[in-house]
């Protein structure tokens, strides 16, 4: 959910965190009392609980009190002009700004406490705990009738919390990617991915830890029932999704035989067992599964990059299915003259409740024309999937998944970015068609560098995009409705520091989004 290449972390500069709690009795802004939270027709992102959405900019590049890199968060409420800034140190937010922090760059949203009103998730994996840099934390900022921050007090969770498993350890990246929900019967959970850990002597290889009410969870690959063994960069736990049946943890950096980095991922449901979630399968491109073409396992192919998984109505029954999206960013395909090497690829399955997997689309730049393949491309380093008519059966046009490809190219313009939105219900990859900025000039020119497509969003009504990468500009998010953009007519809407309400300053504003 991340970079359009993989990168090192930030340099290890932070100082010893300042305090894991929020700030004290004297200086807290909250009243004594709330009214309620009413709850909306948004949970997954009405942090006051008015039934309107709300949305939400991390600005992970933001310098914050002489700290670079420290970032910050702003949130607009109801998409308007009412806003709240968020950052280390300030108001219910605990800890300091520090070098490197990233705050804003991870985050997820769910209904913790369930009381109507949704709650914050941000994932820290560069923050120093305990004096080990890039150990990594997680944070629950709780919303209220009020906004953001006006509850209860913010809850930070680390290798230190009880029950949790292992401990802060310079490199782990706890919380370098969070997937926080609900399953089927209402109850939260949080999946929290810690792709540094060391497995015994063995470095970076990677583990998830797993929170739904009592039921704590640490596992990895060397867990006993979850096949595979634990080796070093694997990365297990880069990558995690969810929804209210299952969950996918993906780890890019596995070996597939002498296949360096090929790729793959694990699929659990929430049922525990031993202790665990129910290990349910595993799919790397050497699998064999149903609807599956005849895939090659590739060093470098970084299967399980990026996952996301979203619940459905099968057009024939009622009960919900999972699908699930699953990138390899990594992919080398060939066109009619030669092989084209990183120009990505991605899978889309449907699971049903008894683990039952079929592949029913998947999708690379070249789909319709081999021709439109490019080296670097990196097609598939983000994926969304969204239903844009939820609660009803799915149909072929309703369920779309949004892929970016950051390092396409437009012209001369190296790495300017594509988005593309594809229809895996209806089969046909014609029917997809690309979110690029010379066709919609409200996101400014194509630009070398920028990565569009890096960072974006999805609801039931609309597709944000962040501009957030151009040289020399702070950063924009833009939102354009789902049917102006099928019939090439949308009308976008942008968020710009220092216009409409948001604040001045910052640097990548954009490059977290929910």
């Amino acid at each position: 959910m991340r970079r359009p290449l993989p990168r090192a972390a930030a340099a290890a500069t932070a100082a010893v965190l300042a305090a894991l709690l929020p700030v004290s009795a004297s200086a807290d802004p909250r009243p004594s009392s709330l009214p309620s939270c009413e709850g909306g027709t948004n949970p997954e992102s009405d942090f006051d609980g008015d039934g309107i959405p709300d949305l939400v900019v991390g600005d992970p590049d933001a310098a914050v009190g002489g700290a670079e890199r420290a970032g910050r968060i702003t949130v607009v409420y109801g998409g308007e002009t009412e806003t709240t800034v968020l950052e280390q140190g300030q108001g219910a937010v605990p800890g300091k700004p520090e070098d490197g922090d990233r705050f804003g760059e991870v985050l997820d949203t769910f209904d913790h406490d369930q009381d109507g009103c949704t709650d914050l998730v941000v994932g820290l994996p560069f923050e120093t705990v305990n004096g080990r840099a890039e150990a990594g934390m997680v944070m629950i900022i709780y919303g209220s009738a009020l906004g953001l921050g006006w509850s209860a007090p913010t809850e930070v969770w680390t290798q230190d919390t009880p029950g949790f498993g292992g401990g802060p350890e310079a490199g782990d990246w706890f919380g370098h990617s969070v997937a926080a929900g609900h399953t089927l019967s209402g109850e939260p959970y949080m999946v929290i991915g810690i792709p540094g850990e060391s497995v015994g002597t063995t470095e970076k290889a990677g583990y998830v830890q797993y929170v739904r009410g009592n039921a704590m969870a640490a596992f990895h690959q060397n867990t006993d029932g979850i096949p595979g063994e634990a080796e070093a960069q694997d990365r297990y736990g880069y990558e995690v999704a969810a929804n209210g049946t299952h969950i996918v943890v993906g780890a890019p950096g596995e070996a597939i035989g002498e296949e360096d980095y090929a790729g793959g991922v694990n699929f659990f449901s929430h049922t525990m067992v031993d202790g665990r979630p129910r290990y349910l399968r595993t799919f790397n491109q050497g699998s064999t599964i149903t609807g599956l073409s005849g895939d090659i396992v590739e060093a470098g192919d970084r299967t399980g990059t990026s996952i996301d998984m979203i619940d459905v109505i099968p057009s024939e029954g009622t009960d919900p299915e999972s699908l699930i999206a699953i990138s390899s960013p990594g992919e080398d395909l060939g066109t009619t003259s030669r092989e084209v090497q990183d120009t990505g690829f991605v899978h889309v399955f449907r699971m049903k409740a008894d683990a039952t997997l079929e592949q029913i689309y998947e999708a690379d730049l070249g789909s319709t024309d081999a021709d439109a393949r490019q080296d670097g491309a990196f097609f598939g380093q983000r994926v969304r999937l969204v239903d844009t008519a939820p609660g009803s059966p799915a149909t072929g046009t309703s369920v779309k998944l949004v892929v970016g490809a950051p390092g396409h190219g437009t012209g001369s313009e190296r790495a300017s970015g594509l988005i593309q939105v594809h229809h895996p219900l209806g089969g046909d990859p014609s029917q997809s068609f690309d979110v690029a900025r010379a066709d919609h000039t409200a996101l400014g020119p194509a630009v070398p560098g920028a990565y569009l497509g890096m960072s974006f969003s999805v609801t039931a009504d609309n597709l944000y995009v962040a501009t957030a990468f151009d040289d020399g500009d702070p950063g924009a998010v833009h939102a354009a409705p789902w049917n102006g953009l099928e019939t090439g007519s949308a009308d976008w809407r942008t968020w710009r520091p220092g216009q409409d309400g948001v604040p001045e300053g910052g640097r990548a504003f954009g490059a977290g989004l929910l």
